[in-house]
């Protein structure tokens, strides 16, 4: 009984060192193919070939995250109805109307520019603070403000107004033409 014990622990002790070898091989065999796949033995027009492609990916890929921020960014849903966010927990209440608030002063100090593009003191407009309980909210597709539309709003429409703007942000079926990810696919 205690040469079985003992013959026991002899196989277990090599199953482990089998074990811990596959796994050292299989890390080996990763790398190289990672390696591979990396170009690593290219060579020539084959090597030149693929660090276009790479540079082409990065381009694209650069460009379509751009095109996505720029459509998030180009999103917002103005709610005047307070019956509209009747509910809606008080922090994203304030954070629309904070957003609001914002985006009213930035127009307004655009405006002012246009207006007298010289002036290098802005006259400041009599800007409203951010009411969370009065309005008006401005909701965007920016993750917080988006989680909190779709977790909150009471209005089903509304939802949805949000949820297929954040569906199609610089796709075909969005505003933006000029984000559209579809005209990326023309090269």
């Amino acid at each position: 009984s205690a040469s079985a014990s003992a013959s026991a622990g002899t196989d277990g002790g090599e199953e482990e060192e089998e074990f811990v070898q596959a796994q050292k091989r299989r890390a080996v065999d990763l790398n190289i193919r990672s390696m591979t796949l990396g170009g690593v033995g290219l060579e020539g027009a084959d090597k030149e070939r693929f660090n276009d492609i790479k540079m082409r990916l990065a381009e694209l890929s650069t460009k379509f995250s751009n095109n996505v921020l720029d459509a998030t960014k180009a999103f917002a849903m103005t709610i005047t109805d307070p019956s509209d966010v009747e509910g809606v927990p008080a922090s994203a209440r304030g954070m629309w109307a904070a957003a609001h608030a914002a985006h009213a002063k930035a127009e307004a100090k655009e405006e002012e520019e246009e207006e007298d593009p010289e002036s290098t003191t802005a006259t400041t407009t009599a800007e409203a603070e951010p009411d969370a309980d009065k309005g008006p909210w401005r909701v965007t597709l920016d993750g917080p403000s988006y989680i909190a539309a779709m977790m909150h709003l009471p209005n089903r429409n509304l939802r949805e107004k949000v949820y297929v703007g954040y569906l199609t942000r610089a796709s075909e079926l969005g505003d933006g033409a000029d984000s559209d990810n579809n005209n990326n696919n023309n090269n």
